[in-house]
């Protein structure tokens, strides 16, 4: 009795096992590829977010932003929240200034904050831009540039 003969199904079933099992490998393998390619395009199309740390105004500012790769333009600037330059701690506002809730050292509000908020928005994106030349603004921002 040759080796084939001892199988059940003889070599032709074995070659019909085989062929099943890498077709099902296949289909699964061609699956999983679509799969990634479309994470892979929602991951490009994704706005991306820079953050970066600026010490003005005796306060440490991390400004950010946000820009879409793929059409290589800035979608969003923000100058985020300021914190107190001893403990680093997000100031909080209160009703008569800014609070740090770390070290609670006051610092009075003044209508220059909204100045300084600007300036450091202004300066984040202009630091983006700098590095980035091919990218363009969109035309809520140009204000900023």
């Amino acid at each position: 009795m040759t080796p084939a003969e001892a199988l059940p199904w003889g070599i032709a079933g074995l070659s019909a096992v085989a062929a099943a099992a890498y077709a099902f490998a296949y289909s699964r393998a061609c699956r999983r590829a679509a799969q990634l390619e479309v994470e892979s395009a929602r991951l490009r199309e994704e706005p991306k977010t820079n953050e970066y740390r600026l010490e003005r105004f005796d306060l440490v500012w991390y400004p950010a932003v946000t820009y879409a790769e793929r059409d290589k333009l800035v979608v969003k600037a923000a100058s985020g929240v300021p914190h107190c330059k001893a403990c680093v701690a997000p100031l909080s506002s209160s009703g008569k200034g800014w609070k740090c809730p770390g070290c609670q050292t006051m610092r009075p509000e003044t209508i220059a904050d909204t100045a300084a908020t600007d300036s450091v928005m202004k300066e984040a994106l202009r630091f983006f831009l700098q590095r980035r030349a091919d990218y363009r603004v969109a035309p809520e921002l140009e204000r900023f540039k």
